[in-house]
């Protein structure tokens, strides 16, 4: 959010429970649309963040904002033009579309190709699967000027479990390094760095590569 600056209006589609608001409360005028009526109600009531229910084109519908976030959403729409024309016209000119979503060039699914891994992964509830160029034309179509960055979340414990057992890890740590030795044995130090070292290597290679699990997108509308 490093560009937009303080005091500006954000909106945040899909909050869950406002996790990633919290991060912004006291430094931006913020706003929320989420779809569960729990998560709603803990967005507006402990969160106190104005948060509403309805479609997007139709939230807060006097208000632009300067930058917009939908975290894990756009694989979940219907209409993804649609959706990403509207966050457009919600938008100041210039103003920041901020999004994150699954890879369909992961490498379980397209280089390892474990095939339990790819059942899970087509039967999950995502309607459309994303890939830099293909994201990038929506985006210009769209009218967005974007970049897409590979990010690497899990690490090679994830891997390794697939890759194992065919099954995944239901432990979020899996984004953790290995640390395989319990820290208070005196060689710890010295052997957990190892996988330590391992993993972020890993990490790397996937984002060089372009076979990460999640790709980020930073987007800017038009100035007209």
């Amino acid at each position: 959010m490093e560009q937009v600056p303080e005091g500006a209006s954000v909106l945040e589609i899909g909050p869950s429970a406002g996790g990633f608001l919290s991060h912004l409360v006291g430094k931006y005028d913020l706003h929320a649309v989420e779809w569960n009526p729990e998560d709603a109600k803990f967005v507006r009531e402990v969160g106190e963040i104005p948060c509403e229910e309805c479609d997007v084109e139709d939230a807060f519908p006097d208000k632009k904002f300067t930058a917009i976030v939908a975290r894990q959403v756009l694989e979940h729409t219907e209409d993804p033009y649609l959706f990403l024309d509207t966050c457009r016209r919600k938008l100041i000119g210039g103003g920041w579309l901020y999004l994150e979503l699954p890879n369909a060039l992961n490498a379980l699914t397209d280089v390892y190709e474990i095939p339990s891994f790819q059942d899970w992964w087509f039967s999950a509830p995502h309607i459309t699967y994303w890939e830099p160029g293909t994201l990038m034309n929506i985006l210009d179509a769209t009218g967005f000027e974007a970049r897409v960055k590979m990010v690497q979340r899990f690490g090679q414990a994830h891997a390794y479990q697939w890759l194992q057992k065919g099954s995944k890890m239901e432990d979020t740590k899996a984004a953790a390094p290995l640390k395989p030795v319990r820290s208070n044995h005196a060689l710890a130090p010295a052997l957990n760095r190892v996988f330590a070292r391992a993993d972020k290597e890993y990490r790397i290679q996937m984002e060089t590569l372009g076979c990460t699990d999640q790709l980020r997108v930073f987007a800017r509308r038009h100035e007209i």
